[in-house]
């Protein structure tokens, strides 16, 4: 039997970027844009999933002309709030999970566009309910075995706060 490892989109990003130093200001939010959107080839509008103490401090953030926060927007089944500047549009969302995990202060930039699913293949399990005393019915489950990779690993990015 062959297992395959991904290792997670989290360690596939190629590039990195920390407010340490420089705090969340306007002026950092324009370095990150910059940092997100170029020198990598990739879409205009990008997804930002967050951690609770990093949307607190991008909440914060007094926004000017150069970069606004703009309507909610709603894509791929979730609500979005998007931040916009010259460079491109972030839609911001919130990821309990981080918080979950002890990375509350961390994001992940991700381009949708290069973001690709494998399959392995799939595997079909049949249930007999009526053996177990659940139901006068039998069951199957069909399982996929995939695994999400990262195209252009420099279209991506992991933020930090610190």
């Amino acid at each position: 039997e062959d297992v395959y490892f991904t290792e997670g989109i989290w360690t596939q990003a190629g590039k990195e970027f920390s407010f340490s130093g420089i705090g969340v200001t306007a002026d950092s939010i324009v370095a990150l844009m910059k940092h997100a959107f170029t020198g990598n080839n990739s879409s205009k509008r990008k997804t930002f999933i967050v951690g609770s103490d990093l949307l607190e401090a991008l909440e914060k953030v007094e926004y000017t002309k150069v970069v606004y926060v703009g309507a909610t927007v709603q894509s791929h089944g979730v609500e979005y709030t998007q931040i916009i500047s010259k460079f491109g549009s972030l839609l911001i969302a919130h990821d309990q999970t981080l918080d979950d995990m002890g990375m509350a202060d961390k994001g992940f930039i991700l381009d949708i566009d290069f973001l690709r699913k494998w399959t392995f293949g799939w595997r079909v399990q049949d249930f007999d309910f009526r053996k177990s005393g659940q139901s006068d019915s039998d069951g199957r489950a069909l399982i996929e075995i995939c695994g999400l990779v990262l195209r252009n690993p420099d279209a991506h990015s992991r933020v930090s706060l610190t």
